[in-house]
């Protein structure tokens, strides 16, 4: 997230980034930056039509466990309704 963080805020990389600021704040980054997103998941997503944080927040999770399995449709799902990114290293 830091490193996320401080591609935002070039050159001087300093942001203060809140949790509820994340969702606006990311929601043009496009999945395949979300840590744990492969080619092969990233492909299955944009069939779904996701293709950034924007698109991924707004799908259901319930969708997206049905379609991948609770662990990836879980996490993936839930990804900023509680706050917080899934993994903590955003950006691959």
């Amino acid at each position: 997230m830091a490193k996320f963080a401080g591609e935002l805020k070039k050159p001087d990389a300093l942001i203060v980034l809140k949790p509820e600021e994340i969702p606006e704040r990311v929601k043009d980054v496009p999945v395949s930056k979300l840590c744990g997103i492969g080619r092969k998941l990233e492909d299955n997503l944009s069939e779904m039509g996701v293709r950034t944080f924007g698109d991924l927040h707004k799908y259901p999770r319930e969708n997206l466990v049905d379609r991948f399995g609770i662990a990836t449709g879980d996490t993936y799902g839930t990804w900023d309704r509680n706050g917080q990114l899934p993994c903590t290293s955003l950006l691959a």
